[in-house]
This record gives C-alpha cells, sequence and structure tokens, in this order.
C-alpha cells in the first residue's frame, strides 16, 4: 500500500494474504487496516515455484 504525501506516493507496508482456490480460479480473501487517512494506492503481486511474478494494476481508494 502506498500513501499520497507531498505530491508523490510513498510505500507504507504490505502484507500477505491467503489464497482460496474455487471453481478453478483463485480468489484472495482478507483485510487491511489503514493507519491515516488520505488517498492511498494498492495492487496483488503472486509469485510461486509455478509462476511467473506479476503484479494487478493499481486500485485507488481514499480512508476518510
Amino acid at each position: 500500500a502506498y500513501r499520497y504525501e507531498s505530491g508523490k506516493y510513498v510505500y507504507k507496508k504490505s502484507t500477505t494474504l491467503p489464497v482460496k482456490d474455487r471453481y478453478s480460479y483463485s480468489r484472495y480473501y482478507g483485510s487491511v487496516t489503514f493507519s491515516k487517512t488520505g488517498r492511498w494506492r494498492i495492487r496483488a503481486y503472486h509469485n510461486d515455484a509455478d509462476h511467473a511474478a506479476t503484479y494487478s494494476t493499481y486500485d485507488y481508494i481514499t480512508v476518510k
């Protein structure tokens, strides 16, 4: 997760979430608590022995 500060996004934290394989595709479940209000951007990262490491596109959220 990156928080928007002083005109740029600054890395703040990451977490690991479990994956649940259901109906031949994967879903990630979990929750993240943001410590501060403001604009954030988040994305998923996947890496395992059977696949190349990949990132999702960013999602942008506002924490009030």
